[in-house]
């Protein structure tokens, strides 16, 4: 039974043509130059959302390579421009910053990377009035032609 409601599942989802879209839209190297925190945005579509995953990984290192420490779906970072910043406020101390969000969690708040202790803390409200208009990813496509 399991395997006709898999099949079952498999099928309806390739039927609907549901492109999605993931990238890296964001690195920062940590003051120590050890460790960079990533942001990966996914998006199903104009109409969709996009979700925002935050990781921890050695410094040049892939996403896969990382912790995960935070995810956010639907954040802003002003009134026109998706996504969320991250700050380093010194040695080990991270800031995930966004406007506004309709969920944000912290699936690690303290993570060990090379080594090094990290604290990791949302900062909802933050508006970044530099940011452009519209998701992470288009803008960093639209840059790219």
């Amino acid at each position: 039974m399991r395997v006709i409601r898999f099949a079952s599942v498999l099928i309806f989802c390739l039927s609907c043509n549901v492109p999605l879209r993931v990238g890296e839209v964001a690195r920062v190297a940590s003051p120590s130059g050890r460790i960079d925190a990533i942001v990966i945005e996914a998006n199903t579509g104009p109409k969709a959302s996009s979700s925002y995953d935050v990781f921890l990984v050695p410094s040049g290192q892939d996403h896969n390579q990382g912790i995960h420490i935070a995810s956010l779906y639907a954040a802003s970072r002003s009134r026109t421009a998706f996504g969320v910043n991250l700050k380093w406020s010194g040695p080990g101390e991270l800031a995930i910053e966004f406007l506004e969000a309709s969920a944000a969690e912290i699936m690690k708040q303290t993570a060990s990377v090379e080594g090094e202790q990290v604290q990791v803390r949302l900062r909802a409200g933050v508006e970044d009035a530099t940011a452009e208009p519209g998701g992470m990813l288009d803008n960093i496509k639209k840059r790219s032609k």
